[in-house]
């Protein structure tokens, strides 16, 4: 278990270093060439850049468990006493924590503390990449090859009303193969009202006339679109949908947590990690400083990257 301990400083120290190369990159992108800037960080705030469904709150709870279970386990390995582990719920955010004792931390040597550190991340990295193996085997091409749009509605007396059923698959117009909700806005684009088309399905094909949007100008089928991708899978779609969206989430939380907390940054665990180790090379009062250093400089960056994208958005 110590030497598990052990690797998951050095699987920190990795995803820490790669998200702040990522995050400088970005930096620089915006600073000097700003033509070529694009959106690198949106924070995940559930209820505001992230919708509260089901799959959200489920993954949260699972992300929010597994890491403060992983910090309560390591202290416990280490011989460090754990005086309190609990659940909570913030309004319908689910949430976890783990509080280990402070003063049997503090007089702990730094590699110990290091290896407590790390425990969350790392298994909330283990985490994201066993989901990403289950999707992968489940579903064909995922997550970037997907095989088509799905249907998740018709508007009452729309154009496709009657002809296109909740849970259709698109896969082509016209004949064009249609394997994504871009591909098949990009079609869209030279089309025009009262325009006859065929529309292919997995099952059978559509002959439909479009119809116009508000503005009269735009070509309107008459359906509202998953905004997930559709994987070809063995699932039937009343299960494989929201399996995929839960799927999907678990991936992107427990992996954006395991990079973002990887970040050198105090009081981050990355942080922390970074600090116990500068204490065994330069000693408790240069790490302190050191570590306060790095801290601002990340922090800087992150903020300056967060902005520029939440701006970029609007």
């Amino acid at each position: 278990m110590r030497k598990i301990s052990t690797a998951s400083i050095w699987i920190s120290i990795i995803m820490g270093s790669i998200t702040l190369i990522y995050l400088f990159i970005s930096f620089f992108k915006t600073l000097f060439q700003s033509s070529q800037a694009s959106i690198s960080v949106i924070p995940v705030i559930p209820g505001i850049t992230v919708s509260l469904t089901p799959a959200v709150i489920i993954s949260i709870f699972l992300l929010a468990i597994v890491h403060e279970l992983a910090h309560g386990y390591s202290s416990v390995v280490e011989g460090i006493s754990v005086r309190k582990l609990g659940f909570f719920i913030l309004f319908v955010i689910p949430g976890a924590f783990t509080e280990p004792d402070d003063a049997e931390m503090k007089k702990a040597e730094p590699k110990k503390r290091a290896r407590i550190e790390a425990a969350g991340s790392a298994s909330n990295l283990a985490l994201g990449l066993l989901f990403l193996i289950i999707a992968v085997l489940i579903f064909q091409g995922f997550p970037t090859s997907p095989h088509g749009v799905l249907v998740s509605d018709v508007m009452k007396d729309g154009p496709s009303y009657g002809k296109l059923r909740p849970g259709d698959v698109i896969i082509g117009i016209n004949g064009t193969r249609i394997n994504s909700m871009d591909q098949l806005q990009k079609l869209k684009e030279g089309m025009k009202p009262g325009q006859t088309v065929v529309i292919q399905t997995l099952d059978r094909n559509v002959s439909i006339v479009l119809g116009a949007s508000n503005n009269s100008t735009q070509p309107l089928i008459g359906v509202l679109l998953s905004p997930l991708p559709y994987y070809r899978t063995f699932l039937p779609i009343n299960i494989a949908m929201p399996l995929e969206e839960f799927l999907f989430w678990a991936i992107i939380l427990n992996l954006g947590v395991a990079m973002f907390n990887s970040l050198p940054l105090v009081p981050l665990d990355g942080g922390l990690i970074v600090r116990d180790l500068l204490e065994i090379v330069y000693g408790k009062e240069r790490a302190e400083y050191l570590i306060k250093a790095i801290s601002l400089m990340t922090a800087v960056v992150l903020i300056f990257d967060m902005a520029s994208s939440l701006i970029m958005l609007k």
